[in-house]
């Protein structure tokens, strides 16, 4: 028997007296069985097989290997470390979007536009056209993850309901509590440190003038220089 062993530790048969006979007869059709006893078969279908191997385990053998990484995009499975909302190239995050019912849009407009100017964030689509609902779509580029509609039966959430949203700097909660509070909201908690939460909580709290709870946090660690 001639053989020997390659870097992936498989056998590389050299001979055909290393592989099992066959009675002339076509054997086995079944997928991934020999099927034919030509005299040089069952070499062929052995190197076939080896160089399939063979490419398996070199990809496995790349720090780059990903099991779950299919055409680009990760799919989480059961045990899996990856995480989708992580690793999607879109970001997409938990939440595709939030949307609140409002009575009025007319009073909501400025009061939002002017707490998520900090942010970074505007308003990227409005609708007041007879046929669908007067609506605001608050945003960054094509994303708007934030929707206000406007009906008469709005109403806020319930106590102990509130909306976090993470700001860019801690000068920017500032001046997010500052917007709210001139633009007909109402204070619940001034900017600073949360620490019952952690060191690096920064945040404020309001209300919207509806009623409905919001918050503004910035989380980072900020060098000594950079504290508010």
């Amino acid at each position: 028997m001639l053989s020997t062993k390659g870097p992936c530790t498989m056998p590389l048969i050299l001979h055909n007296s290393d592989l099992p006979k066959c009675s002339g007869q076509d054997i086995n059709r079944k997928k991934g069985v020999r099927n034919s006893c030509h005299p040089h078969g069952e070499v062929k279908w052995a190197l076939r097989v080896w160089v399939i191997e063979l490419m398996k385990f070199t990809l496995r053998s790349s720090p780059s290997y990903d099991p779950f990484l299919v055409q680009g995009r990760h799919y989480d499975k059961k045990y899996s470390t990856h995480n989708y909302y992580d690793t999607n190239p879109e970001r997409r995050s938990l939440l595709g979007h939030i949307s609140f019912g409002i009575p009025s849009l007319s009073t909501a407009e400025p009061f939002y536009t002017a707490i998520f100017a900090p942010l970074g964030i505007t308003l990227v689509y409005k609708s007041t056209s007879s046929g669908s609902p007067n609506a605001l779509g608050y945003g960054w580029g094509s994303r708007e993850p934030f929707n206000l509609f406007e009906t008469t039966n709005a109403a806020p959430h319930g106590k102990g309901t509130h909306l976090a949203f993470n700001a860019p700097s801690r000068k920017a909660v500032d001046e997010f509590y500052a917007a709210a509070l001139e633009n007909g909201g109402k204070g619940d908690g001034d900017p600073g440190v949360r620490k019952e939460i952690h060191g690096n909580y920064y945040a404020c709290f309001v209300y919207d003038p509806f009623g409905h709870r919001l918050e503004a946090v910035f989380q980072d660690e900020v060098r000594e220089e950079e504290e508010v």
